[in-house]
């Protein structure tokens, strides 16, 4: 008995082993004092998913119990700028601390709401939650008699008109409530959708500029900036008298229907970061839609409203939508002293709308052994779908929407063609120059001839590691190596670090050129000869849409080069004031977001305070990205903003 007994006890102790604990404390980081009643989250590693939410007691203490044992774990909070502080633990019976801010842009909670028709129902309509400050309750008034105390409610209303909505929340710091007037008509719900984003000026962290994103063509425009200040203009600019956190509506109305929506808006702290995505839909579900974050400023917290009622916190989330239909999709970004957010409208495809694409990889006369065929989106380089290559040279694509593709056949490292090229459809190893390929039917014979490689043989090499600046290095992109003519010498891509080489290379000038879809290279110049036959160090790295020379210094010193812009944003003329420390030639370069090239000047510069005037008036309305380079390979950009 006695043996069973210790035989239980020693199995009930190696199980509960198998447990552990993760406890902290949060306290004021002005007068280390503890806070209670503040709000911590467990998520899987990378925030992948939240697991366990708790708050802290009155000693500003809080704890995580039953924690298994075998995995990293990401412990975080949001301080009073609503930014996100994240701590990594192994989760063996550990600790952590967090210290942060109760004062500033995010002491209270500010309410705020969006709300959503449904593709195919007017009176169905979701809401979503967009308020600050960490608020525990919801209590929504939906102006028909009707409440929820959903975070994110939806809500069918009986009959047609207009019905003032009201937000309530609270938290045990702070409450608000804000209400906004929604218009249930019995036209096409898709048809009047209020929306709108911001951007603050690049020299004035107080000015913001409002970009109307609505639908339905609107005629008229009223703006509540939250201060008492209000415009009927359809992009409007205001500038704040203090920093803040302010709710701004937008209302919107045409002759058939009206409607509104707002946002929290921060000010004063909204430099340097800006709110982008793009979308693709699923290979074998068009209903199922993979969003991919764009944004820049390195936010580290992320809210989806995919305008169906559903939401996401999540980088790169994924959606599935019920009905085909076009949703006006937002994205806000926050964290790092920034808020920023964006919204595009995103068509979702029905079940009988996709397609087939197929064809065969020839290698010269023969067909390739081994390899994958991709699906990019031809503007953003972004994978739609990739599929294998069979044994004879074969490719199949199903389940494929209309639109516009680029096609790329890469050989597998198998292969024993590997004096070929990865190439796209119509056989250019670059995607500057390929053909886009238009789906509107089943499309077969898509065939591709990859480039043979014509290698320049000899006992030199060249290397160099392909990152993003502070950021760890890029696996898995293809580097080319080519003569001042462009023709092809030799392939190879990026190892796990970034890192690449090209060995047995022979004494000749070369271009190295790395090849991603969607963005623009710059290429490296290198020349071995007898004296130097090794070139290393030639480093890349991926800015926003390009893919340039990574420069360790700028005007033979340590210090940046220095540029304003103004205004921006710019009607038709913009001023680029720059300081010197030497005599230079300026590059001035403007590119669209897709990577294309516009504009493009030099200019011979002396050292001191130079103003260069740029015409922008054959641009259109948009956002750009300005970018100037000077003879040593240095260079800066910027995003500028046409609003005419």
């Amino acid at each position: 008995m006695k043996t069973k007994l210790l035989t239980f006890m020693l199995l009930f102790f190696a199980s509960f082993s198998l447990m552990a604990q993760i406890t902290g404390t949060v306290t004021n980081s002005s007068t280390q004092a503890p806070i209670a009643n503040h709000t911590v989250y467990l998520a899987g590693d990378s925030l992948s998913s939240i697991y366990l939410t708790t708050t802290t007691n009155s000693n500003g203490q809080y704890s995580f119990t039953n924690v298994g044992t075998s995995s990293y774990y990401d412990i975080f909070t949001y301080d009073c700028n609503q930014s996100l502080i994240t701590h990594t633990v192994y989760s063996t019976n550990a600790t952590s601390n967090f210290s942060i801010c109760v004062s500033g842009g995010g002491t209270s909670c500010q309410a705020a709401f969006t709300s959503t028709p449904d593709s195919t129902n007017a009176n169905l309509i979701y809401f979503n939650d967009n308020s600050t400050g960490n608020p525990t309750s919801w209590s929504w008034n939906f102006g028909d008699g009707s409440s929820s105390t959903s975070q994110n409610p939806s809500h069918t209303y009986a009959s047609t008109g207009s019905y003032t909505v009201t937000l309530s929340i609270s938290s045990p710091t702070c409450s608000d409530s804000t209400s906004s007037t929604i218009v249930i008509s019995s036209g096409n719900p898709s048809g009047c959708q209020a929306a709108f984003y911001y951007i603050p000026d690049s020299s004035n962290a107080n000015l913001i500029n409002f970009f109307d994103n609505s639908t339905g063509n609107p005629t008229s425009w009223l703006w509540n900036f939250g201060d008492g200040s209000s415009s009927t203009s359809q992009n409007p600019n205001h500038t704040y008298a203090s920093t803040g956190n302010y709710t701004v509506t937008l209302s919107i109305s045409s002759a058939n229907c009206s409607d509104s929506t707002s946002n929290v808006v921060v000010v004063g702290n909204s430099t340097g970061c800006q709110a982008a995505f793009t979308s693709v839909p699923d290979s074998s579900n068009t209903q199922l839609i993979h969003f991919i974050n764009q944004s820049t400023g390195n936010p580290t917290g992320f809210s989806w409203n995919f305008g169906d009622g559903g939401s996401s916190t999540l980088q790169n989330p994924s959606h599935t939508y019920s009905t085909a239909g076009t949703y006006n999709v937002t994205l806000m970004i926050f964290g790092n002293n920034c808020q920023s957010m964006i919204n595009h409208s995103v068509s979702v495809a029905g079940g009988g709308t996709s397609y087939s694409v197929s064809g065969t990889i020839n290698a010269g006369s023969n067909n390739l052994d081994a390899g994958v065929v991709l699906l990019l989106n031809p503007t953003t380089g972004i994978i739609y779908a990739q599929t294998p290559v069979d044994s004879m040279g074969t490719y199949y694509f199903n389940n494929v929407i209309a639109g516009s593709y680029f096609v790329y056949a890469v050989p597998a490292a198998n292969s024993i063609y590997q004096n070929f090229a990865p190439t796209y459809y119509q056989n250019n190893i670059s995607w500057t120059a390929a053909t886009t390929l238009t789906v509107n039917s089943n499309k077969t014979g898509i065939n591709i001839s990859l480039v043979q490689l014509t290698p320049n043989s000899g006992s030199g090499s060249i290397s160099g590691n392909l990152g993003t600046g502070s950021k760890g290095g890029i696996a898995g992109a293809v580097v080319n190596l080519l003569t001042t003519s462009n023709a092809p010498v030799a392939t190879t891509k990026t190892d796990a670090n970034g890192d690449y080489t090209f060995s047995g290379v022979g004494n000749n000038t070369y271009k190295i050129w790395v090849e991603i879809a969607g963005k623009t290279t710059t290429p490296i110049v290198v020349t071995l000869n007898s004296t130097n036959p090794n070139s290393n160090n030639n480093d890349f790295v991926i800015k926003n849409n390009t893919v340039v020379p990574k420069v360790v210094s700028i005007d033979n010193s340590q210090k940046e080069l220095q540029m304003k812009t103004y205004p921006n944003p710019v009607e038709n003329q913009l001023n680029i004031a720059l300081s010197l420390e030497n005599n230079t030639q300026i590059s001035v370069e403007i590119y669209n977001l897709a990577g294309q090239n516009l504009l493009s000047n030099n200019y011979n510069l002396q050292a001191g305070s130079q103003t260069l005037r740029i015409n922008l008036s054959d641009l259109a309305k948009g956002s750009y990205i300005l970018r100037i380079t000077n003879t040593n390979g240095a260079y800066t950009k910027q995003l500028i903003t046409k609003i005419r």
